[in-house]
């Protein structure tokens, strides 16, 4: 049965990270997307294209406390204290029910806990947490290869 969300605690996780999965893509994706993100395909715009597909990951967490308000806007892998117009922060995050097995319609999140968040993360560190901002950090596994409960759920559409 799930729980009503009590007021938040500080100093508490409010989350763990479940995996990190390598988004798969081919050839065709790279060219599909560099079109959509420049209009034209060339061979720079491919290189660009196919090195974000190269580190672009899917993050999945379970959420299982109150998050502290906005605080998709604070997770990335910059640290707090540096985190400007460039830094990475979750794109295209979706929620799911707390075993990872359904996508709620809802683009809020539940109201009720736990549940999942999984998101787009570009240009993933592999030796970098995720920051959640006054939250703390948030170890991530190792990347590993997305399991098909997400990928048949999940489209990726370059920003």
């Amino acid at each position: 049965m799930a729980k009503r969300m009590p007021e938040s605690k500080s100093n508490e996780p409010f989350c763990n990270a479940v995996g990190v999965y390598r988004w798969p893509f081919d050839e065709a994706d790279v060219r599909r997307d560099c079109r959509e993100m420049s209009g034209k395909v060339t061979a720079e715009g491919l290189g660009h294209t196919r090195t974000q597909l190269e580190n672009l990951v899917v993050v999945e967490l379970l959420v299982t406390s109150p998050p502290p308000e906005n605080f998709l806007n604070a997770l990335s892998q910059s640290k707090p204290d540096v985190m400007d117009d460039e830094s990475q922060v979750p794109y295209d995050e979706s929620y799911w029910t707390a075993d990872g097995t359904q996508r709620l319609d809802d683009p809020d999140p539940p109201q009720e806990l736990p549940y999942r968040i999984v998101f787009f993360l570009h240009f993933f560190d592999l030796k970098s947490p995720l920051y959640a901002g006054d939250a703390g950090t948030i170890e991530l596994p190792k990347v590993a290869d997305l399991p098909s409960r997400l990928r048949d759920h999940l489209e990726y559409l370059p920003p």
